[in-house]
């Protein structure tokens, strides 16, 4: 299931089809940029008319849209309009499940937190005031479960087990990390487990400039420039979580 603020599509993988995403209960929000999976829902968020408002499925069931029903608010379908749960009072910029116990909201300029189910007196809770996330990718996990998020003001880490960040890298490049215009820049993350690195990819939308690379070294908490190719991009990239040292690295996808 995927939205792009635009189109809403299914694909399935074993017949290799791509069809319209329609509900069979209610009615599927139009136009939304953000899609995430928690607790047995899909949520999805950020129309270009109301970009704080979001929309939860209902439990296990990702057709069903029917926020009217009348059966029990546990399972069914939701929406941050219910005041019992809340809506960030910014656009939302990204959606990161943090395992299964948060549903983190990454907003233009704040960071807010749903702890538990919507449906079962999951409230929506502030986390911090003085950063937001900068895009829907621009973020990734350790082999932890830490969460590493670029902010306003740079790098950021939340740790698992506290849920409190704090800004990385001994503010190295802040000519470079601090300054990024997401209006022509597109900013994405990955984790490198095999080298336990946390990449970060600015990347001019215009597909034309070379974009800039940084690299940054939990361990020695160092941060450098790196460079690929401008084909490379990358436009798009995939984390591999796999059992070989091989297989624990990441794809990128670029014009080439």
């Amino acid at each position: 299931y995927s939205v792009d603020g635009s189109t809403a599509l299914i694909t399935d993988t074993i017949n290799k089809t791509v069809t319209e995403w329609k509900a069979k209960k209610g009615l599927l929000p139009l136009r939304c940029a953000l899609a995430a999976t928690y607790r047995g829902r899909i949520v999805i968020a950020r129309q270009p008319d109301n970009l704080s408002i979001w929309y939860a499925s209902r439990v296990n069931d990702p057709l069903d849209w029917d926020f009217g029903s009348i059966e029990a608010p546990s399972t069914k379908a939701l929406t941050g309009t219910n005041a019992d749960v809340g809506q960030p009072p910014e656009p939302i910029t990204a959606l990161i499940p943090f395992s299964d116990d948060y549903l983190i909201f990454g907003c233009s300029g704040s960071i807010w937190l749903l702890a538990g189910d919507p449906g079962a007196g999951g409230i929506l809770t502030n986390v911090s005031y003085k950063t937001g996330i900068l895009g829907s990718r621009a973020y990734c996990f350790d082999e932890s479960g830490n969460l590493y998020f670029m902010g306003s003001s740079g790098l950021y880490v939340m740790a698992a087990s506290t849920r409190e960040f704090k800004s990385v890298g001994q503010r190295r490049l802040t000519r470079i990390l601090d300054s990024v215009n997401t209006d022509d820049t597109l900013i994405q993350m990955a984790y490198d487990s095999k080298r336990q690195l946390v990449m970060i990819f600015l990347t001019p939308r215009d597909g034309l400039s070379a974009g800039v690379h940084v690299v940054f070294d939990p361990a020695l908490d160092a941060l450098w420039l790196d460079q690929y190719a401008t084909a490379h991009g990358p436009f798009a990239l995939c984390g591999i979580d796999g059992a070989s040292d091989e297989d624990r690295r990441y794809l990128l996808f670029g014009n080439d």
